[in-house]
């Protein structure tokens, strides 16, 4: 198989064996991943974000937002040693002043909610997972706050979901497998008892 994990099985199911599979099984909790699983993002490279910002910035603001955001988003976690949010992230351009980064703050965080759309398969598997009267938690890693992507979900019609797990706000991620311990302490089951969905081979 070319893929590590096997993902080729689950790619040539179909919709309603994947829902079958989602929905069917004894597990007592159903986990959702958020970012292209539910929610589509229309910029397919993280770099677009950035030159979009830089662009609709002041020339010398944007000049050293593109230049140095990677690498403040390097220091801020190499500092922590954990998942960092935008604060944190932007904190880190210390040739900015505080209105500045507030400034790039917020049309980030804009430019990141005028971009995402709904995935219509997955606002249906959402539903079914929903429907077994089961908790669903969703689980993201991202560096968005968790009042962000809350707002995403319920544009795109998206409610009744018991926890959202948001990777910066707990301060693990679900591709190092902590974020998925972190969810089973908190609803204090067993491996076994956790379904997940998600796009991604290694992080799902």
């Amino acid at each position: 198989s070319w893929s590590a994990w096997r993902l080729a099985q689950v790619i040539q199911r179909r919709y309603e064996d994947v829902k079958s599979w989602l929905t069917d099984g004894p597990e007592k909790l159903i986990g959702l991943d958020v970012f292209d699983t539910l929610l589509s993002k229309t910029l397919l490279d993280p770099e677009f974000t950035k030159k979009i910002v830089a662009r609709r910035s002041a020339a010398e603001v944007g000049e050293l937002f593109h230049k140095f955001r990677a690498e403040a988003e390097a220091q801020a976690r190499a500092q922590k040693g954990a998942d960092v949010g935008l604060d944190a992230r932007l904190g880190e351009l210390t040739q900015l002043g505080a209105e500045e980064l507030a400034g790039l703050r917020e049309l980030e965080e804009s430019v990141e909610v005028s971009s995402v759309r709904p995935r219509e398969e997955g606002l249906g598997l959402f539903r079914s997972a929903l429907a077994t009267g089961r908790p669903v938690a969703l689980i993201t890693d991202t560096f968005l706050p968790k009042k962000t992507v809350e707002g995403m979900l319920t544009k795109a019609g998206l409610k009744g979901w018991d926890k959202l797990f948001v990777s910066n706000a707990e301060g693990v991620r679900k591709d190092s497998g902590q974020l998925f311990e972190h969810v089973r302490t908190s609803y204090q089951i067993s491996p076994e008892d956790l379904v997940i969905l998600g796009d991604n081979e290694r992080s799902d």
